[in-house]
């Protein structure tokens, strides 16, 4: 302030409201009576611009704003710069502090102007200045997805941060974990391993949520199995999905209960809600042990926020459990870490983790029961004698971490359920014998994925009753009746073809719905075997001869072809296609065998996919085989 001049001073505090005294400059009713001869110029300026008082009355002006205007930087004194910058807009002093030039670009400020330049000079020179808003942003906020246009969007979030673009993810699918008997656990990630220990585990280990249950032998099981091995006699979830709340389930004798935060609910069939947890309590639901399905079912379901389901089957002196669930980050747990990694979820891994119980700190729990490791002997029931001594054997250099023997061996003679990651076998070497020279493991390994993928395109059928499915799927699928020729079924089509170990395992790909023998010989090197006369009657074998020389290209044998035609039900051309609602209420009369066999196979494989559809790749391919299996015999 000490450095501008009281020219400037006037001049900045009028224009910007800056510099401006505290107190006025001037009084000018003092000596107003002599004003002209008595106040200086400067004041008659001031009162005049403020007042009205001491103006000059005379039509001359105080200063000649042209003259000298070339020069007016140093020729002009400060009193006539400030005039006629205030009066004509000349002699203005130039400053660079200013941050915006207002005058330039003014006549297109709307389109040219930044944000930054509009808010300053409508502020200090009332240029620029914005009577409306473009968007009124809180107008239809409450459906603004569905109802703002894209500029509206984009406006709005970025000045008032509303109808900002959504972060979508994809969920991972929910999977599900069984624990029933003594109990039997089948994981998240599709292993399955034995639990006999009697505490207070870990099912589900979370912040979010967390789920305990409580595992005890039961007098029924010391008495018929002779055995310590426990079954869970409580259940307890909480977690901050429950926003602080707790439900108990008990089993039915002793007058159990359904607790919620210590006080008892649901006292008969019905609903009810603890927390964020809603209930329902009846009759329906999945039976989770078959061998339970004689007694009455008494069910629990409980819904938690993010579609997690609890299911609790209660019986007389134990329950069973179900738990449907997406994967939470850092969960883990006696059902697994449900990371979709099946390789960190055995029976001995997890032992190692949760064997030991629930830390007294982290018990959910009133009271704590004891750690109790099983001693008993395994039953024969739960693994033969033949078995016995194998599983013993690779037990007892597996032992660590708590595992008992008893657990460790029921897993191994379960059969399928290895120990740590599944063995990888090399199915070309010794695949000339196979049958006499491979382990059961490696059978096993090579059958159950090449099956799965194969069943869930193709079934197999037979012209007697005597069928073998291989155990190992790089040699066959069905012989027949002792012949070399292995038959696939597909979609209606019987493809009659033989072919080597070598060959499938080379073959690029499966075989495709809706393919015949022809199409499927054209990609593949088969060994061709010439049938026995039982396979094509006299009568046929001129006729098919005669069909058959139109149809060989691609490397397709006149015997492959001949048996095809031979069997009539397996047309050189387009498999039959079948319209199986009609004529359904007298099929057995009514429809023709290969119709039969064709809606029986179809409906045995779609079931068995449909009912696979939540277990992993191993358990796929036994619960194909199982019911392909089952619809063979139908078709006997």
């Amino acid at each position: 302030a000490s450095g501008w001049s009281e020219g400037k001073k006037l001049w900045c505090c009028a224009k910007f409201s800056l510099g401006c005294p505290t107190t006025q400059p001037y009084d000018c009713d003092a000596g107003y009576s002599n004003w002209q001869a008595g106040w200086s110029d400067s004041k008659k300026q001031w009162c005049c611009r403020k007042y009205s008082r001491g103006c000059h009355i005379t039509t001359s002006l105080p200063y000649d704003c042209d003259a000298g205007y070339s020069n007016w930087q140093a020729g002009w004194s400060h009193n006539k710069k400030d005039w006629c910058c205030a009066y004509i807009k000349r002699g203005c002093p130039v400053t660079t502090t200013l941050p915006y030039d207002c005058d330039a670009g003014y006549s297109n400020w709307e389109a040219g102007w930044s944000t930054g330049k509009k808010q300053w000079c409508c502020q200090y020179v009332n240029r620029g200045c914005q009577t409306t808003l473009p968007y009124d942003c809180d107008a239809g906020y409450s459906n603004w997805e569905a109802g703002w246009s894209t500029g509206k969007k984009h406006w709005c979030c970025q000045h008032h941060n509303r109808g900002c673009p959504i972060a979508t993810t994809t969920l991972a699918p929910p999977q599900r974990c069984q624990l029933w008997g003594d109990p039997h656990v089948k994981s998240f990630d599709h292993t399955q391993y034995v639990f006999y220990r009697t505490g207070d585990f870990w099912i589900v280990k979370s912040p979010e949520l967390q789920i305990q249950g409580r595992f005890q032998a039961t007098e029924w099981t010391k008495e018929n199995d002779k055995t310590d091995y426990a079954s869970m006699t409580g259940l307890i979830i909480s977690g901050s999905l429950m926003n602080g709340h707790k439900i108990d389930i008990e089993p039915m004798q002793n007058n159990g209960k359904i607790i919620c935060d210590g006080t008892a609910i649901l006292h008969g069939f019905g609903t009810d809600s603890c927390g964020s947890a809603s209930l329902k309590y009846g009759q329906e639901g999945m039976l989770i042990d078959s061998a339970m399905s004689a007694l009455p079912h008494r069910i629990v379901h409980v819904t938690l926020p993010s579609g997690i389901i609890i299911q609790a089957n209660r019986w007389p002196n134990f329950m069973n459990a179900m738990i449907i669930m997406r994967p939470i980050v850092g969960q883990d747990g006696v059902c697994g870490n449900n990371n979709g990694d099946n390789t960190d979820d055995t029976g001995k891994l997890v032992h190692e983790r949760f064997g030991q119980g629930v830390p007294a700190s982290e018990l959910l729990f009133s009271h704590p029961i004891p750690l109790h490791v099983p001693t008993s002997v395994l039953p024969s029931k739960k693994c033969t004698p033949e078995k016995r001594h194998h599983a013993e054997e690779e037990c007892k250099s597996q032992l660590s971490g708590g595992w008992a023997l008893a657990e460790c061996m029921s897993d191994v003679c379960a059969g399928d359920h290895p120990l740590s990651a599944p063995q990888i076998y090399d199915c070309h070497a010794g695949v000339s014998n196979w049958k006499a020279g491979w382990s059961e493991g490696k059978k096993k390994s090579a059958a159950l994925p090449r099956m799965a993928m194969l069943a869930a395109f193709e079934s197999c059928t037979t012209e007697s009753s005597q069928f073998q499915i291989s155990t190992c799927a790089s040699h066959s699928l069905v012989k027949k009746g002792g012949a070399s020729t292995e038959y696939f079924h597909v979609d209606g089509a019987n493809l009659g073809l033989s072919m080597t170990p070598s060959a499938f395992f080379a073959a690029p790909r499966l075989i495709g719905l809706n393919e015949t023998t022809k199409d499927v010989a054209s990609r593949f090197s088969f060994v061709r075997h010439r049938k026995t006369g039982s396979v094509c009657s006299l009568e046929k074998r001129h006729h098919a001869e005669e069909e058959c020389k139109s149809q060989l290209s691609g490397g397709w044998a006149l015997a492959e072809c001949m048996s095809d035609v031979c069997a009539g039900d397996h047309p050189v051309s387009q498999p039959q296609i079948y319209d199986c609602q009609a004529g359904d209420n007298n099929w057995r009369a009514g429809w023709s065998e290969g119709k039969k066999k064709s809606a029986v196979l179809k409906h045995m494989v779609a079931q068995a996919a449909t009912e696979a559809s939540l277990l992993g790749p191993m358990a796929n391919a036994a619960l194909l085989l199982e019911d392909l299996a089952a619809g063979l015999q139908v078709l006997r």
